[in-house]
């Protein structure tokens, strides 16, 4: 392979950012102050697109990797094209079967041939090391165990087979009974090279945790990071530097470890950045879990910190490996209420409490009840304004600035559109107030234009926020969900959904009324729950309750609406409370002063709360019901029925 080929295997810019700082200049160009050869500012370049680097100053030529080898890093010719077959993590094979693309071959005679395993070598210089040379990993914070664990050791690099060994600082790479790698990190800061490898591919640190039970494995780039982590009870295997990340998820790969967890904690400058978001994507293209250990180190290494905030590494460590026992805790058992109280509990607290102060515009209703994402059902006799009184709810929830999706399966936007407008002229001004009809037919009378158009300019202030859904026999729990999914995408807010009304929505074909409406309410619980949002159905009575107060056998489908709605509302009107209607017979006498109270102008109507979930259990609300202008208001007077107060709550 020739030096072109291999300078594509190795990021120019992670090289340089071993040994030195840079900073970012432009796009794709970073720069290095000072300069490695004259130490002057502002024109040692790295293009990171061209994976090369030049100097304004002209004290280099610049060039690729290998030019920065040889005139930067001052190797000879040899050893720039060794150490760029280990950057670029090739096999380097014996250099006389290898045909060179350096001109001048070194001869046989010159090639050392690479140790395959060093265990010997570094048993010898272990056994022969002095307190004096052992006193450089305790001054790190290592302890006489984990020295010997490790076979770490201060020595000549000529008993590893270098030529031209020097006294180094040795970490052998122990695999089961052998050492098939090292790194000889240098004693001093000294400009010569701050790590010595064998030539050859690059190994990974650690190799044999990946082939044991471990199920939480922590990844750093340097063999002293990993260490330290194993000294404080955790497993951990080093990359040997942010280049060398391929080789890694290939130790990963060989040694079947693809089904463990990895806490990251790549160094903290550029090229472990890098490195770092290198490493997540591969992770996550190859669906290997992992997490991100943030240990916020200001520049130093785990090692650096194993000393003076060994209690803070343990604390952040034992976190990250609390949170992987955890996340497989709720892979086994997804529905766990340890899973629901650390990770979804204080989120759905957080969003429950926005509609703390939500109000529905209806103060008796408001004072007994708190409006939540919850599922509401209200059931009526006809003609008595169930309509009327949810969508004036409607309005109001709009004008306090919510949204409200409102699906009318009977009713046209047109009569829903001039009944809130007939509602806002009567609010507007009693004297001149016109109904629905006369507005749709443009029967208004010319006194009452003028109150007409200031009807329509305030509801044109919050009509932005309600959606009329017209609706017909095929509109479904499914459709209406799509619907709310879609709007709550589209507009990065949740709705107020209202159906108008529960029996005229379709179901499964097949199933008899009492399972369809079940399963109808059912579904519109779910939208409210998976959605979190307020749902409110209205739904018809059964004719026989007509002539007795509301309670649950007043429903249609009352099975599923008493057991799965979160709050139950009752409109009937006030003379129920009559005396005539706590006795069993005079069925006629009922139905007649039933049909008198419906018949007139402004209905006494009473909403009984059968159910609520959140507030008072029961409780009632009592209204003027202005049928002639579509308007609900507040009753404020205290009624009496033969003697019975009915008590205003």
């Amino acid at each position: 392979m020739n030096i072109k080929e291999l300078e594509k295997k190795v990021d120019m810019l992670l090289l340089i950012e071993k040994n030195h700082k840079t900073k970012k200049v432009g796009e794709n160009t970073y720069r290095v102050d000072p300069c490695p050869v004259c130490q002057k500012k502002n024109h040692f370049t790295i293009y990171a697109d061209t994976n090369s680097y030049s100097s304004f100053n002209g004290c280099c030529n610049g060039g690729g990797v290998y030019k920065y080898l040889t005139e930067i890093e001052g190797m000879d010719d040899k050893d720039a094209y060794e150490e760029l077959l280990s950057l670029a993590g090739e096999e380097n094979s014996q250099l006389e079967n290898r045909k060179s693309p350096i001109t001048s071959q070194p001869s046989k005679a010159e090639v050392v041939e690479p140790i395959k395993n060093y265990i010997d070598c570094v048993t010898k210089l272990y056994n022969k090391q002095t307190d004096q040379d052992k006193s450089y990993f305790i001054n790190r914070g290592f302890t006489d165990e984990i020295i010997e664990r490790f076979k770490l050791v201060v020595g000549n690099t000529c008993e590893l087979g270098e030529k031209f060994g020097e006294v180094r600082a040795i970490v052998p790479y122990l695999e089961g009974t052998q050492a098939p790698y090292y790194n000889a990190r240098s004693l001093t800061n000294a400009k010569d090279r701050k790590y010595k490898k064998p030539t050859g591919k690059s190994k990974i640190f650690g190799c044999d945790n990946l082939k044991t039970g471990t199920d939480t494995i922590f990844i750093v780039e340097g063999e002293f990071n990993a260490i330290s982590l194993e000294q404080l009870g955790y497993k951990a295997i080093a990359s040997g530097g942010a280049n060398n990340i391929n080789n890694l998820i290939e130790a990963i790969e060989e040694n079947n470890a693809t089904n463990k967890t990895y806490i990251i904690s790549l160094d903290e400058d550029q090229a472990g950045e890098i490195a770092n978001e290198k490493l997540k994507h591969t992770f996550e293209e190859k669906k290997i879990s992992y997490i991100i250990m943030n240990l916020d180190r200001q520049g130093k290494d785990i090692n650096d910190l194993l000393n003076v905030e060994q209690d803070y590494i343990n604390a952040i460590a034992l976190q990250a490996t609390q949170k992987v026992r955890r996340e497989r805790l709720n892979a086994s058992k997804p529905d766990n209420t340890l899973n629901y109280l650390e990770n979804i509990f204080a989120n759905e607290i957080n969003e429950l409490s926005k509609y703390k102060n939500k109000k529905t515009g209806f103060k008796n209703i408001d004072n007994n009840s708190i409006f939540l994402p919850q599922l509401y059902v209200i059931g009526g006799l006809s003609s008595l304004g169930k309509t009327t009184f949810i969508h004036q709810m409607s309005d109001q929830l709009a004008e306090l600035g919510e949204h409200v999706l409102y699906f009318s399966l009977e009713m046209s936007r047109l009569e829903l559109v001039s009944k809130s407008l007939a509602r806002l002229t009567r609010l507007e001004n009693k004297e001149n107030a016109s109904n629905s009809t006369d507005i749709r037919l443009e029967n208004v009378k010319e006194e009452n234009i003028l109150t007409l158009k200031k009807a329509i300019s305030k509801y044109r202030e919050y009509a932005e926020r309600i959606s009329i859904i017209e609706g017909n026999f095929n509109t479904n729990v499914f459709t209406i969900r799509s619907y709310v999914e879609k709007y709550i995408k589209d507009n990065k807010v949740k709705p107020v959904v209202v159906v108008d009304y529960l029996q005229i929505l379709q179901s499964v074909e097949g199933q008899a009324d009492k399972q369809r409406i079940d399963t109808t309410v059912t579904e519109l619980k779910r939208i409210s729950r998976d959605f979190n949002v307020s749902v409110i159905v209205v739904s018809s009575l059964n004719r026989n309750n007509y002539l007795t107060p509301i309670d649950f056998e007043s429903f249609n489908g009352s099975g599923g609406i008493e057991y799965t709605a979160d709050v139950v509302w009752g409109l009937q009107l006030q003379c129920v409370h009559e005396d005539i209607f706590n006795k069993a017979n005079n069925v006629k006498e009922k139905r007649e002063r039933i049909n008198l109270c419906k018949s007139a102008d402004i209905r006494k109507v009473e909403i009984v709360a059968l159910k609520n979930r959140s507030g008072r259990s029961s409780y009632s609300c009592y209204f003027n019901y202005d049928c002639k202008h579509d308007l609900f208001i507040e009753s404020n007077v205290e009624e009496v029925y033969h003697n019975k107060e009915i008590k205003r709550i």
